[in-house]
Formats: C-alpha cells, structure tokens, sequence
C-alpha cells in the first residue's frame, strides 16, 4: 500500500516540513502515522537545511523517535555550513542518526 502525502499546496506560505502535509482525502500526515501506530521515522531526502530539518523537528515535537539516515541527505547549503549546523540541530533536540548499510530491511 502507498499513500501520497501532499505539501506546499498553498501558494501563500512554505510547507517545509513532511508533517504539514496531507493526504487525498485532506487527513494530516502525523494523525496518518498514528493510525498505523507508527513511532519511529527514518528521514533521507533533500535537503537537509530546510525539509529534512523542519520535517524531523516537527516529528520530534509531535512524539515521534527520529532517526537520520546521514548518507541518504543533501543540503542546499546557500551559506557553507548551513547543512553540518542543521543537522547537530536535529542531533542536539534529540534525532538519532544512522547510515542505509546499517539498517536492517530483512
């Protein structure tokens, strides 16, 4: 089963993080997670100053345990170093942080 999550739908603000997103029928993406009674988040994605940040701070504020996935991340670094500061961030509110080789899919 897949379910699209939609965000950044309307024009007059910026949706940075996945947990302002919603899916067809307008059910928001954290109520959608607990439903399946997830707890944990594993984050990859682009980019890392901005989406991944906002959306991995706003699990975290929500209840959800957050683990990075380091080597499945890139930032846009508009200034050098934007990226490394966001994820201590994210490290220091309390995401964990992991590579794709040490996850376990089995």
């Amino acid at each position: 089963m897949a379910t699209i999550i939609s965000k950044g739908m309307d024009p007059s603000r910026d949706d940075y993080s996945a947990f302002d997103g919603v899916d067809d029928s307008g059910t928001p993406f954290p109520e959608l997670l607990r439903r399946l009674d997830v707890n944990t988040i594993f984050i990859g994605g682009l980019a890392t100053d901005y989406c991944i940040k906002e959306s991995a701070l706003a699990a975290l504020r929500q209840g959800f345990s957050v683990t990075l996935l380091e080597d499945a991340v890139r930032g846009v670094d508009l200034k050098p170093g934007d990226s490394a500061k966001a994820m201590a961030e994210m490290k220091t509110t309390g995401a964990k942080s992991t590579n794709l080789s040490t996850i376990d899919l089995g």
